[in-house]
């Protein structure tokens, strides 16, 4: 029986996730042996082993289970994957991940020539 290289069959797409909600960024592989997985955030790879906020899924993506933002624990940021095995490795496009805050439905009306219908954004309490 023969092998084959990685290929990523689906690749980690722009997202913005609210503050504190769970996320997932994907990348699915296929290959013979199946691929190992490896995430990368800025240039710098993601270790799982010790995170409780962030898991590799079986297919490869990876979830965020909390979304965080601040100075020293943001998740903000461009990631990729990479998918090895033996028969050589795939790289995954990559994706922006930007965290916000929850905006509000309440209306702010400014009154001049027209009306105009806003949706508040409140400022960010990120913990620093």
């Amino acid at each position: 029986m023969c092998g084959q290289a990685p290929r990523i069959i689906e690749h980690p797409t722009n997202m913005t996730v609210v503050l504190h909600e769970p996320a997932t960024l994907n990348c699915k592989s296929d290959g013979d042996p199946q691929p190992e997985v490896r995430w990368y955030r800025d240039g710098r790879p993601i270790d799982l082993t010790s995170s409780v906020r962030k898991a590799l899924l079986p297919e490869g993506s990876l979830l965020f289970l909390e979304a965080s933002q601040g100075k020293r624990d943001s998740d903000s940021g461009t990631y990729w994957c990479i998918a090895q095995n033996m028969y050589g490795e795939a790289v995954s496009r990559k994706a922006n991940l930007i965290v916000t805050c929850k905006y509000t439905n309440e209306p702010i009306i400014i009154l001049s020539f027209y009306v105009y219908h806003l949706y508040r954004l409140p400022k960010c309490n990120f913990l620093y």
